[in-house]
């Protein structure tokens, strides 16, 4: 992002910090810091060469929010990662014990880039997104294509970007009958997933990017919906075990092609094939790849044929988010592991997929234990393995009420894919247990943004602006009518925007929307109920009760059930329907649940359920 240019720019040792466009570099390389790693960096520069405190941190950097000395020093260590500094014998960041930290070297102000300096930047630069997505195809197919692109580059007219972005389409599947879908969705997914390791690149997620399977829109028109300049699509085949990927990158905005690749390999070598594309991309884009990074990408492991076939038909099925297609995906992946009990890949998935279903209307009773298991099977076999870690992450936020060990897991799966869209979804509303509000509105629109057509990011913003405070209704409104737009029968997105209308006082439109809602999910009737009972209309919420009464309970509704009887007053019966076993994944956010909180806190029964939940007051 390019700031005010009078803005200074800092050097110290060999980096130089240019605060009016949010950059650090090292010579010619720009080195990528996320928004809180980034303050944390500016606040010890401005400080240097005094120690600061832990108090100040917090304050400069979290805003003065509830912060654990955990979270600082997992902050500090992702600084340190990026500076390629050692904690044992610092260069850069040295550690005053019991107190703070402090810039090590001497900091010199420099006045702000020139204009003739940042047109030299200017043009140097390489344009990010697109190249980025043409490595991410496959090999060798043309390099008078290569430099044909490095001609048209350099030809725009305009800025480079400030960020870097890129959408990777459904591969098509060339197979007879479709046969092969998962293969080609596995792949799709599979370069998604590589590209998204890297800090400085925006990589937008599979879930977004497969509403575009089969489309007729052109390639400027999703890369409009998806807000990226470049877009990478191509095809997909497996003959036996021999695996053809052709791709080509195209320019989002002129349509202009820009690159081509095709590859064959075995069966076998295919996780170094995606590795070889992802080092592709960043020879093409010259994008500054920390060590770590560079680490990550350079895999040369081989599988077994047959239990990639199977993790990739338990993938498939995962991705499509019904309860039957799940229980198929872990299936598929029970097979993986049972044919090869040291495939990571396998392990991470089926934490997935039990994450997925401890979390849903339903939760099965041992989901969450089978999810904690396979995620540390998964880490202890690669533990670089980012979805593993924010697997772990959800069992330790919605299961063990683990606070600091969900934070630090949050942190290490972002530090090792900084584009998964879900895990900051889920850290959003672990920061929002804590009141800390500004840093989850943050991640939740950092989710959105890296996956901008899924529902769910964006209908839970809304429920988070009325979580913060119900005087953001107007907000919550806006997010809910966008989910509306992507999925007009979305029953949720109905639930949060019946929950905005009633907010606003607007009790007849939040009682029409959630009879909707009713329709679609019959099991959502508690929240007609809750509707009924904040427009005054007590009869009609207490109908709701008695229909309720004759269905059996789930966790769900057990805690809608309670919320219901919260607002009738009847607070026995809430604190009976907050202590069903087992526990939904929601019961935690009894903490700073507008509708709950406020009815209950003046009991000591409320006191008691926190301390069990291992929350502050």
């Amino acid at each position: 992002m390019q700031g005010a240019p009078e803005e200074p720019r800092y050097r110290f040792a060999d980096v130089v910090l240019d605060v009016g466009r949010r950059r650090l570099r090292r010579g010619d390389a720009s080195i990528p810091l996320g928004n809180l790693t980034y303050k944390l960096l500016l606040t010890l520069v401005r400080f240097a060469p005094n120690v600061v405190t832990h108090e100040q941190l917090i304050e400069h950097v979290w805003g003065g929010r509830s912060t654990s000395p955990e979270t600082v020093t997992q902050r500090v260590k992702l600084l340190r990662d990026a500076l390629e500094d050692d904690a044992e014998q610092p260069r850069y960041i040295g550690l005053a014990r019991n107190h703070g930290y402090r810039l090590i070297p001497s900091v010199e102000v420099l006045p702000p880039e020139g204009p003739a300096e940042t047109a030299q930047a200017a043009g140097s630069a390489s344009p990010s997104r697109k190249t980025r997505l043409a490595a991410s195809s496959v090999a060798v197919i043309a390099i008078a294509l290569v430099g044909a692109a490095a001609v048209l580059l350099l030809e725009r007219s305009g800025p480079a970007p400030s960020y870097l972005s890129l959408a990777v389409l459904p591969l098509a599947d060339l197979s007879a009958g479709g046969e092969q879908e998962y293969f080609a969705d596995g792949m799709t997914e599979a370069l998604i997933a590589n590209l998204a390791k890297l800090g400085g690149l925006r990589v937008i997620s599979r879930t977004s990017t497969m509403r575009y399977k089969g489309t007729g829109k052109s390639v400027p028109e999703i890369a409009r919906e998806l807000d990226v300049t470049a877009v990478l699509e191509g095809s997909a085949q497996l003959d036996g075990d021999r695996v053809r990927i052709t791709a080509q990158l195209i320019d989002g905005r002129t349509d202009h092609h820009l690159w081509a690749e095709s590859y064959e390999r075995d069966l076998r070598d295919v996780l170094s094939l995606q590795s070889e594309i992802a080092r592709a991309i960043v020879a093409q884009i010259e994008v500054a790849v920390a060590p770590g990074e560079a680490e990550r990408l350079a895999v040369t492991r081989t599988v077994d044929p047959e239990t990639y076939r199977a993790y990739l038909r338990g993938m498939y099925h995962l991705s499509k988010a019904t309860r039957q297609d799940v229980e198929i995906g872990l299936a598929h992946l029970h097979e993986a592991v049972d044919r090869d009990a040291g495939d990571a890949l396998a392990y991470a998935g089926l934490a997935l997929g039990y994450a997925t279903l401890g979390h849903g209307p339903e939760p099965q009773v041992d989901a969450w234990p089978r999810a904690r298991a396979a995620a540390l099977r998964a880490i202890a076999l690669d533990p670089n393995l980012a979805e593993a870690h924010a697997a772990l992450a959800d069992v330790k936020l919605y299961m063990e009420w683990d606070w600091e060990g969900a934070e630090l897991a949050f942190l290490r799966a972002d530090e090792l894919a900084p584009n998964l869209a879900m895990n900051h979804y889920h850290y959003a509303w672990y920061l929002a247990l804590f009141d800390r509000w500004d840093e989850a509105v943050a991640e939740h629109q950092r989710a959105a943004e890296l996956d901008p057509l899924t529902p769910l990011h964006v209908l839970w913003l809304g429920g988070l602006y009325l979580y913060d405070h119900l005087g953001r209704h107007a907000e919550a409104l806006v997010q809910a009518e966008r989910a509306l737009e992507l999925a007009p029968d979305n029953p949720v997105a109905l639930l949060v925007l019946g929950l905005a209308h009633s907010a606003a006082g607007r009790h007849e439109d939040a009682i029409a929307t959630h009879r909707r809602m009713v329709e679609l999910n019959p099991d959502l009737l508690w929240e007609l109920g809750l509707s009924y009972a904040m427009a005054g209309r007590l009869d009609e919420a207490r109908s709701i009760l008695a229909q309720l009464q004759g269905r059996p309970p789930t966790s769900w509704t057990a805690y809608g059930r309670a919320m219901l009887h919260a607002q009738l007053g009847e607070l026995d019966q809430a604190f009976e329907w907050l202590a069903y076993e087992p526990p939904h994944a929601w019961l935690p956010w009894v903490r700073s649940d507008p509708w709950l909180r406020p009815r209950l806190e003046h009991d000591p029964r409320f006191a008691a359920l926190l301390e069990r939940l291992r929350l502050p007051p």
